[in-house]
This record gives C-alpha cells, structure tokens and sequence, in this order.
C-alpha cells in the first residue's frame, strides 16, 4: 500500500477541466472584457485563471494514514478531510471517451456524510492507480477483480432487457417537455395559417349557438389523444435509445463481500459497495410494470446514488425469476420467509373515498367555470376521472402488505408505482403507529418505519392495518 500512503495528486486532464468550468461559469463576464476592455485585459484574466487551476491541481493531494483516507485541497485557505475507512459505504469509478484514450479514471467516495448527490472525494487518476484505491478502500487485495461474462454470479441486463425498460418507464415528463419544446415554434407560424387554421376550427367544432357539441368534442378528444399517441411513440422510441446507451452491458455481480456494477457505453461506471453496508432493496413498479410483472431495483444505502439520477440503480428491470435470482444469489440476507398481512377488505373505502372526492370537488369546480362545454359533456368528464380515482384507490389498497420474519420486513404500497421495500431489521431506526379520529373508531392505524437512506430519514408507510395486527408485528421487530 505504499503507492498509496504517499501524496497522489489528480491527472493534469483536471486542469484543463477546472479552466473550463471556470471559463464556463464566468463565460459572459470574459465575453464583456475583451469586448469592452482593451484586449490585453482579457488575455490578463485568461492568465490569471490558467494560474488558478495550476495551483488548485497542485494544492489537491490524497492518501491513506491510519486506515484514515484523507483529502487536502485549498487555493488560499488549505482544507483537510479525513474520512474513516470503516465508514465508506461506496467506491466507484467511471471512464468517458477521454478517460479511456489517456487510461484515466474518475474515482468517487462515498460514506453518505454530506449529502444527497455529493461525492466527498472525487479525484481523477491513472486507472492502475484507482483500481488500487478502490480494492484498498474496501478492504481487498490489491488487484482488480477479473470476472467472466459467463460466470454464473454474474447477472446481466440485456439490450432486450433495456428496451423493455425504456418503453414501460414513465414517459410523461418527456412528452410535457417536447410539448413545450415544439410550442417555441409558433414564432414562426405566420400569422395568416393560424388565423386560417383557427377560423376552420371554428366551423368544424363551434354549432350555431357558439356551443361545443358533442360530437364535436369527440372528434377533437380522437384527435388530440392521437397526437398524444403519436408524440408518445417518437418520445419512447429515443428515450429508449438513450436507456440502451446509458445502462449498456449492465452487470450485476457479488465478489468478496462486495456488490459491483457496471455498465455505460460512453461513459462507463463501475460501483462497488459493501455488502453488510447495503440495508435493503426497493423494488419499483410503474402502471406498466405492475401488469407485466417487472421490477425495477434499487438499493438503499447512504452514500449511493447515480450522480445524475440520484437514485441507487442495482438493476434496471427484472422479471419475477430475475428478481428472485438477484435476491437469492446477490442478497440473501434479504430473503423474505414470512407471510404478508393486508389491509381488511372493508378497508377498501378508506383508499378510495378521500381521493374521489377530491377529486369531485375539483372538477365540478373547474367544468362549472367553463360555461360553453354541454353540461352532459362536463359530467362525461367528471365521472371519468372518478372512475379513474376508483381504480387507483383499488389498486392502493391491493398493493399495500406488510410482512415480518426474523430479519427482514417486507412493505408494500403505492398505486400508479407500486414500490415493495425489503428492509434489514437492523436497519430500521425507529417506528411509529398514527391514527386519525376515523381510524380510531375503526380500530385500524397506520405503521411508519424509518430508514437511514440517501434522503437521510425516509419514512415508508403502510395504511389502514388492523390494530391487533399492528401490536403482534411492533413486539417482533428488532431495534
């Protein structure tokens, strides 16, 4: 570990990299000066930035002491961060194309002590040389870990795997988007089509009495859910082509007490995380996804988390036997033994009443401010998003259990996304029961289990249990 206890500095790429960003950050002040000023005064600037960077890169030193991983850095005032070996939950590295042409490597640490999408040491070295801190840093030998495709620890997503998760994950954000993409180019629209446009839709749509009829909102619902359908498939289809490029090659692996897993085509990311640091799985089901039984897996752990999605990908999508494999083979301390406690079926109108009159309430409100729709029109509407309400509610209250065994509980809510958490007794940090005055009278309650995660204290509830139920499984946990 020699290599190791003595000062290393980052590559000289970083340099450049901090000149960019600086030049980035400040790009309209620089533009000013030289447009402005005397050019010379630019160039000054320029100078003095180059400078900047060169003495950060020089002042930005890292190594190990007394199983301590410790961080200098400092331009005018010097900084020094020591962070506990025993303390770091994540290692990872990851490789863009520049990376990979100059053999570097970016190298993050995680202990889950500064927040939510932070790293506390990220650094940018030769890629022997991370490999040699990160086996270091997770207490291994000092050699990279060679792993065969064909290995049967090794558990991989395939691009027909991606593809499937890229049409079935939610899209509507997309679609908002490029609609308001596309609505930038109206600007270029004369003015003569629009006007010609409106004034045919005003024939088509409008009856005689300025009253939308109702076949005339038929025609325009078939339309407009056409355009949704058309802008859905272009939106999906390049969604999915970023979801293959981004998770290519996924790997999933257990080596040494260590889960570790990669993928990237670009930019390729390899984490490693200690296993008796992970405290459970989430297994995440959209609308789409609950109907054809897949799984969308993600770990909870502090410290963990994809730096751009802030989320703690272990595996994009799995069927039933995948996500019993994962289990099985990755994270068998996980395995869930006991059975699942639901709701009483007389509960169902607790999951549905509230939300359907929220909705009622709404909608009669805003169709009653729009006074030229058909009042048969309005009802229609009203009574579609009831219905929808309904089923949602329905589907709350079939998708919430909650299940207990010796060391793991198993919670399960959700509607639209169904999420089941698989939690490690040891993990949870406190739980609390809450009921309302209708509850009470009902003899039912509400269970919140709080959990160290990258959100420093989620909290997953599970609703409308019965309170006998409540007592047995609050005298089986373990805390």
């Amino acid at each position: 570990m020699s290599n190791l206890e003595k000062p290393n500095r980052n590559h000289w790429v970083v340099i450049l990299s901090q000149l960019f960003k600086i030049i980035y950050e400040s790009i309209v002040f620089v533009a000013i000066v030289f447009v402005k000023l005397k050019w010379y005064y630019g160039v000054i600037i320029t100078a003095l930035m180059v400078i900047y960077s060169i003495i950060k890169w020089r002042r930005t030193v890292f190594y190990i002491k007394d199983n301590m991983l410790v961080l200098k850095t400092g331009v005018i005032t010097l900084s020094k961060q020591e962070i506990p070996l025993s303390k770091i939950t994540t290692v990872d590295t990851q490789q863009n194309i520049i990376n990979r042409i100059l053999n570097v490597s970016t190298l993050k640490v995680d202990s889950g002590a500064v927040g939510e999408g932070k790293s506390e040491l990220k650094v940018t070295i030769k890629t022997n040389l991370a490999n040699k801190y990160k086996d270091a840093l997770l207490e291994n030998k000092v050699e990279s870990i060679k792993i065969k495709d064909n290995d049967d620890n090794v558990i991989k997503a395939t691009k027909k795997d991606i593809f499937i998760y890229g049409l079935t994950k939610n899209k509507l954000g997309w679609v908002f988007g490029l609609y308001v993409f596309l609505s930038q180019f109206t600007d270029f629209i004369s003015e003569k089509i629009v006007n010609s446009v409106g004034d045919s839709a005003h024939k088509i749509f409008l009856g005689m009495q300025g009253t939308i009829s109702g076949k005339s909102v038929i025609i325009i619902i078939m339309l407009s859910l056409l355009l949704t359908v058309f802008i859905y498939i272009i939106v999906a289809l390049v969604a999915t082509l970023l979801e293959i490029i981004k998770y290519n090659d996924f790997k999933l692996y257990k080596k040494n007490k260590k889960v570790n897993i990669e993928y990237g085509f670009f930019t390729k990311k390899k984490y490693s995380l200690s296993h008796n640091k992970i405290q459970g799985l989430k297994l995440k089901q959209n609308f789409i996804q609950q109907f054809a039984g897949l799984y969308t897996i993600e770990g909870i752990i502090v410290g963990y988390g994809d730096m751009e999605d802030k989320i703690a990908m272990i595996f994009p999508i799995a069927n039933k036997n995948q996500k019993d494999r994962i289990i099985k083979n990755i994270f068998d301390d996980l395995e869930f033994e006991g059975d699942f406690k639901k709701p009483k079926k007389r509960e169902i109108r607790r999951f549905i009443i509230k939300r359907l009159l929220i909705t009622i309430i709404i909608t009669s409100t805003i169709c009653y401010f729009i006074p030229k729709i058909n009042y048969k029109v309005k009802i229609g509407v009203v009574v579609i998003l009831a219905l929808w309400q309904i089923i949602l509610g329905y589907l709350n209250y079939k998708n919430t259990s909650i299940g207990l065994d010796e060391n793991v509980i198993v919670m399960s809510s959700g509607s639209r996304t169904k999420i089941t958490h698989l939690i490690k007794q040891k993990s949870v940090q406190s739980i609390t029961k809450s009921e309302n005055l209708f509850q009470r009278y009902s003899g039912v309650c509400d269970l919140n289990v709080d959990i160290c995660t990258n959100n420093f204290g989620e909290v997953v509830t599970v609703r409308h249990l019965d309170k006998k139920l409540m007592i047995t499984l609050e005298e089986n946990l373990i805390i």
